[in-house]
């Protein structure tokens, strides 16, 4: 049997998780334990809370087909590590208390579409069956060569154009 210290181990060289990048995060080996169990014994409540979801979703006539997952423990564990500090600068800190909260991603569902077009009817559908219950606002990434004609007015746009044209600079300058 593995020690609590040989588990960490494995587990940051499993991610690669740096002996600093874990100090960063405050959080001792058995916090994040705490953490794994108490998720780890509500899988299967998250499990049937997405697959109703996208039962429901699947009933919207414009949706293709969709899949939906409940995030792995060790992604969960792996996510606290590198977000805590972040939390830390804020006065605050990720624990068993809140990660729920905080933790946006711990269940998903991914929606595929025959018809780029169709997305306005499916986001209506969504917005009309869940607006209350959205943790954030929905919201559409655009990559270049997109055309964001589509979705002006109707949805949040995160540009992600300008940060590939920066990339490619710094990549030309050095």
């Amino acid at each position: 049997m593995l020690s609590a210290k040989q588990k960490q181990r494995k587990f940051c060289r499993e991610f690669n998780i740096s002996d600093e990048r874990f100090r960063d995060s405050r959080l001792t080996w058995e916090e994040l334990e705490e953490i794994a169990r108490d998720f780890e014994s509500k899988r299967n409540e998250h499990q049937n809370t997405v697959k109703r979801y996208a039962e429901e979703i699947q009933m919207c006539s414009d949706v293709h087909s969709l899949s939906y997952r409940v995030k792995e423990t060790s992604h969960l564990v792996e996510k606290i590590i590198r977000k805590n500090p972040e939390y830390l600068k804020k006065g605050d800190s990720l624990s068993k208390e809140n990660y729920e909260k905080n933790i946006t991603d711990l269940m998903g569902i991914r929606i595929l579409l025959l018809f780029k077009s169709d997305w306005s009817l499916v986001h209506d559908y969504l917005m009309e069956k869940y607006k209350d219950v959205f943790v954030e606002p929905p919201f559409v990434h655009i990559r270049k060569g997109d055309n964001d004609n589509l979705y002006r007015g109707k949805i949040l746009i995160k540009d992600n154009r300008q940060k590939t044209i920066e990339r490619q600079s710094r990549c030309q300058i050095y």
